[in-house]
């Protein structure tokens, strides 16, 4: 009698510990809730107070539902949903409707500002704090109402993507509440300790306490706003999220700090299929905005207002600003498929086969229509770009360009009087674009203004404003090579300052990036729009030196990344425009091609390739400047310990989950098991299953051989699993391996009751053994 009533007692203490933990984990979900997407809408103090009350109420209605009706766990729904429909009949149905337009209002607002992108509102943007607190009362009732139901049913996948879901403002437009962090993060673990049996109740409790403080303690150690270190750590993130899904490569993407080997390396990176060969630029990255070594593509937001939809209606009218060259001949009727005259442009099909290039960018040149293939968008008026989750990996266009440089381009006359309505249409879409592109892509800040104009329009040449592209392309071309020094793979020596203006000021050699990046800024000195370009190099007239053969085509490597410059020719589109040394003609040829543009004989700018290309080497490794690594400013204390913490939950975050999914897997394919209709494959797998899990336990499980010290450590161990169970297991395995018998339905069913027993014995389990035999860590053959 005495036990029954221990027992009676114990199961008491034990279902209050349960209503307690299910308490005070679900007001850690909903205040979660209300530090995390609340937190977006400008909130009284008030209302928070008053929401809190809600919750606290809707919480406590759950655990009184539960007490009392343990049997039923839907009734747990029934306070918090009959609450949010009281609420939702004294506010009006019609004010949480507007609410929830006006909260996602808020949200786009958010995310605009974020990301300098340009969506667009639901209906008008005019919010008012009624219609948001009606709506943001009954989400949070019916928010609470799925968490109880969740935490009743100890459904712990749902449970944990709640948790990612809550976080998701935070993540996404960067507005997460530190305390509401640490509110999820305490749900987190919270769950994993009482709903998991990870220890008893009093070392789950101390576990528990000493999370529950140090995640105060660090809450109050942090710094006010988000660290340096968080913030860095973050971006290594998204660049480590998006290499794994389109690769790695040499090309900096507009960042001059990480442009010195750009150029260097024998990685395949693209395998080029053409009709003809010529000297082709296969654009990926372009830039228009320089701000401290960086280039920049302009944000979406100015696509928006006025302009919205300029693009598509361009689109509408023929002329894609991307393949805006192909649109211009087409209306001169300059393009043929065979027998080109000297005046048309004969079709050169490119298949493009990415294999060590970033995937996200879809390359072509100039003169390219747009590639055909799945997911392949339009990135503006920027180039082109794949959907692909991990990018294209090969596609196929035609391109019709002279083989000639962009700077020799000139219009054709019909230009300057059109004649059919193709004509007319085109300029028409081509003006637009033109008033778009002298609007946004002259910007140039006043510290390299001054820069350029001391490089540029020295000795009162200001009157080369009116000069053509030729002639500015000259002079930048001539003033570079006199006052700066090119190596393909310059030295870091940077010492904190502006990249470029070092290189401009002689104390850096650099690459292409770093001429491309000049010549960029000095034609919009000149008034002519510019943009920075980025890709590959296919060099058409030193083809006997590229690796070629009739399967993969020409073959490009690290070595052929490039940038250059892309000027805007009025009436024409984009040309590209090269400024670094050995990739550009000199004057002499150049007239020589103006009136021979189909037979060019490529003669390097740096012709000199004895003394004085060896001096440009060797000067390119004596910079002057600071050596070593950038100066870093030493982090608080507080912002260190911060970071630091949070980078290592991170991380154990992201392990923790790997092995939650791995384990579910497993346990799928183990309840699943005993249906399959392969007898012999379903004992084989439970023997296989059994063995690896009492390995981690320190039992070595072998057919016929020490059973009886086996049958001892299994029940010394595993409490649940009754004397003698073991034994009957080793019988029916001999009988299969040694015997040669298959097992029948109701013997297979015993393996199966046994691996279930041993996956769920815990009671005699210390923590490390029970993440061990949860997991399958650190065991023989796991």
């Amino acid at each position: 009698m005495k036990k029954e009533k221990r027992q009676d007692r114990q199961q008491r203490w034990k279902n209050y510990a349960d209503l307690f933990s299910y308490t005070v984990l679900g007001l850690f979900l909903a205040i979660g809730l209300l530090l995390s997407w609340f937190r977006i809408v400008s909130f009284s103090t008030e209302f928070y107070r008053f929401s809190m009350e809600i919750a606290i109420v809707a919480v406590l209605s759950e655990t009184l539902c539960l007490r009392f009706f343990s049997e039923r766990e839907k009734v747990v729904l029934v306070p918090p949903i009959g609450g949010a429909i009281v609420l939702g009949f004294l506010a009006g149905w019609d004010r949480v409707l507007a609410g929830i337009r006006d909260y996602l209002n808020v949200m786009i607002s958010f995310w605009n500002e974020k990301y300098s992108d340009n969506l667009s509102y639901l209906g008008s943007f005019v919010t008012t704090q009624e219609n948001l607190t009606a709506f943001c009362l009954v989400f949070l009732l019916l928010c609470i109402a799925g968490n109880g139901y969740l935490l009743s049913k100890g459904k712990l996948i749902p449970l944990f993507g709640l948790v990612v879901f809550y976080f998701a403002p935070g993540i996404i437009l960067e507005q997460s509440s530190a305390r509401g962090s640490i509110c999820l993060l305490l749900f987190a673990v919270g769950v994993w300790l009482f709903f998991l049996q990870a220890g008893s109740r009093l070392r789950r409790m101390i576990c528990f306490t000493v999370v529950w403080a140090g995640l105060f303690a660090i809450y109050f150690l942090s710094p006010g706003g988000k660290s340096e270190g968080i913030r860095l750590f973050e971006q290594e993130i998204w660049q480590s999220m998006a290499q794994f899904r389109y690769g790695r490569d040499t090309l900096p993407e507009g960042d001059l700090l990480r442009a010195c080997e750009m150029e260097d390396g024998t990685k395949v990176t693209l395998r080029i299929k053409t009709d003809h060969i010529k000297n082709m630029y296969f654009q990926g990255f372009t830039g228009a905005v320089y701000r401290n070594g960086q280039w920049k593509s302009l944000k979406n937001n100015i696509y928006a207002g006025e302009r919205r939809g300029f693009l598509r209606w361009m689109n509408e009218q023929g002329v894609d600003p991307n393949a805006q060259y192909v649109a211009y001949q087409q209306a001169g009727d300059h393009l043929v498929a065979n027998d080109p005259d000297e005046t048309e442009i004969e079709k050169n099909v490119v298949s493009v086969r990415n294999e060590g290039a970033n995937r996200k960018y879809v390359y072509t040149p100039y003169s390219a229509e747009k590639p055909s293939g799945d997911k392949i968008a339009s990135r503006q008026d920027s180039g082109y770009i794949s959907k692909k989750f991990f990018g294209s990996r090969s596609y196929e266009f035609a391109e019709y360009s002279k083989n000639m440089p962009g700077e020799l381009q000139r219009l054709d006359s019909w230009v300057y009087a059109p004649v059919t309505d193709e004509q007319r249409q085109y300029l028409e879409a081509e003006s637009v674009y033109r008033d778009f592109v002298y609007e946004h892509y002259l910007d140039i800040n006043s510290e390299m203004n001054a820069k350029m104009n001391e490089l540029f329009h020295s000795d009162g040449e200001e009157s080369a404003q009116n000069e053509s592209i030729y002639e500015v392309t000259q002079r930048i071309r001539t003033k570079l090579k006199r006052s700066t020094r090119y190596h393909p793979t310059p030295q870091e020596n940077f010492a904190g300052e502006d990249p470029l203006l070092r290189f401009l000021e002689g104390k850096q050699s650099g690459n292409s990036a770093f001429y491309a990046s000049a010549g960029v800024l000095a034609f919009r000195s000149f008034g002519i729009p510019a943009r920075y370009a980025e890709g590959y190099y296919l060099d058409g007239n030193q083809d006997e030196e590229q690796d070629w053969d009739a399967t993969n085509g020409i073959t490009l490597t690290a070595q052929n990344t490039h940038a250059w410059v892309e000027v805007y020719a009025d009436g024409m589109g984009w040309l590209p425009v090269d400024v670094t040394p050995g990739f550009y003609y000199d004057t002499y040829t150049l007239l020589q091609l103006s009136e021979m543009p189909q037979k060019i004989k490529k003669t390097a700018a740096l012709e000199d390739t004895g003394d004085q290309a060896e001096e440009t080497l060797k000067r390119g490794t004596e910079d002057g400047g600071k050596s070593g690594e950038n100066p870093q400013e030493e982090s608080r204390l507080q912002d260190t310990v911060w970071g630091i913490f949070l980078i290592l939950l991170f991380l154990i975050e992201i392990i923790w989950i790997l092995l939650e999914i791995r384990r579910a897997w497993y346990e799928y394919r183990i309840y699943h098991c005993i249906d399959k209709p392969n007898n012999d494959q379903v004992t084989e797998f439970l023997f296989d299953r059994i063995q690896e899990n009492l390995w981690v336990c320190g039992i070595d499980m072998q057919p016929g051989w020490n059973k009886t010290q086996t049958e001892q450590l299994v029940h010394e161990i595993f409490l649940d699993v009754p004397a003698g169970v073991y034994l009957k297991i080793n019988d029916l395995m001999e009988k299969y391996f040694y015997g040669g018998s298959s097992l029948e339905a109701d013997e297979r069913r015993l393996l199966w009751n046994f691996l279930i027993q041993i996956r769920r014995g815990k009671k005699n389990l210390s923590l490390h053994q029970r993440l061990r035999l949860r997991f399958l860590m650190f065991g023989k053959n796991c």
